[in-house]
């Protein structure tokens, strides 16, 4: 991470979509907290399903790895109000996509390239901000 972001404010990611995995950043890296019994419900969810669960997974991962403490990742219920909002907002069309600090929407089916780099632009957004 270059040093230019220590001390900036975290970003939020918040991943949309309803998601048997709860994630958390406040643990080791990587900390996946999954909820009772979820095991036997994946398994019987469509093998669609099943794989859009993993690449949530793997990018919660790879966000992990490379922001850290950097950015905050949270969950929403696209069936809650916040998620209704976003879903409106940026007029979702997957069913599961991230929202980067309120600004930028980057859908799972999207590379992870494309999702880093949106973070990355918004931490360079807000360092020139802060230097204005």
């Amino acid at each position: 991470m270059p040093r230019k972001w220590v001390g900036m404010k975290r970003i939020l990611v918040e991943v949309v979509g309803i998601l048997p995995m709860v994630f958390s950043n406040k643990c080791k890296p990587y900390c996946v907290v999954v909820r009772e019994n979820i095991g036997s419900q994946i398994r019987e969810y469509p093998d669609d399903l099943l794989k859009e669960y993993s690449k949530v997974v793997e990018y919660y991962q790879r966000l992990m790895r490379d922001f850290g403490n950097y950015i905050e990742v949270k969950v929403v219920n696209p069936m809650s109000l916040r998620g209704l909002r976003l879903n409106l907002k940026f007029r979702a069309r997957e069913r599961i996509y991230f929202v980067i600090n309120n600004r930028i929407s980057v859908g799972l089916n999207e590379d992870y390239s494309k999702l880093k780099n949106a973070i990355e632009s918004e931490f360079h957004r807000i360092n020139a901000l802060a230097n204005e």
